[in-house]
């Protein structure tokens, strides 16, 4: 019988404006669950089964590579989503360090197993190739996600909303529309007709 298990990847002090995403199958992409100044988050839903032959099996729309070498894609730049980004790159997450009795422990308390990784490379860009673990993988405490569908075509590539609720992707910046733009003319009524400075 299948169980689920969260994966949790943490970037730490990733590049500034550099946009980051899990890869999901069929070159979908899944936006990060939080972010702060100095970390991106990535939580992630994978399905854990036991074989026949009493051997741990992960499964789930991120998971990469043959089922006895499974790891993970944080893409950046380009293959993220930004096709303005001068980065195209793509870190993998080894998932070689999850064996039978990490995931006993993680199903037993609370079902997360979490790793860090550098956010940024030697050269100063986004992290690529594949990434040394930061402590490995260990069980972490923490609320779990909402589950993400899997079929992303039927959502035109969209993830859904839901999968976002818990906190904002993206920090909320001041974009001053608080600034008075009719001041240099001073005009206060939409209907008056333009003043011209001379």
């Amino acid at each position: 019988m299948a169980a689920p298990l969260i994966l949790r990847v943490i970037l730490r002090d990733a590049p500034v404006g550099v946009a980051f995403a899990l890869r999901l199958a069929r070159d979908g992409l899944q936006p990060p669950t939080a972010r702060a100044v100095d970390r991106i988050v990535f939580e992630a839903r994978v399905e854990t089964a036991v074989t026949t032959g009493g051997v741990f099996r992960l499964s789930g729309v991120v998971l990469q590579g043959p089922p006895s070498a499974r790891f993970l894609y944080v893409n950046s730049g380009k293959r993220a989503g930004d096709a303005r980004s001068c980065w195209d790159r793509r870190a993998k997450v080894s998932l070689a360090g999850i064996g039978a009795d990490l995931l006993a422990q993680a199903q037993a308390g609370g079902g997360v197993l979490q790793t860090e990784i550098a956010g940024t490379s030697e050269d100063g860009g986004p992290c690529c190739a594949t990434v040394p673990l930061i402590g490995g993988w260990r069980c972490a405490r923490g609320a779990r996600l909402p589950q993400v569908r899997a079929d992303l075509s039927q959502d035109r590539g969209v993830v859904p909303v839901d999968a976002l609720r818990y906190e904002k992707a993206v920090a909320e910046l001041d974009d001053g529309d608080d600034v008075h733009r009719d001041a240099p003319t001073r005009r206060g009524d939409a209907r008056e007709q333009p003043r011209h400075l001379s």
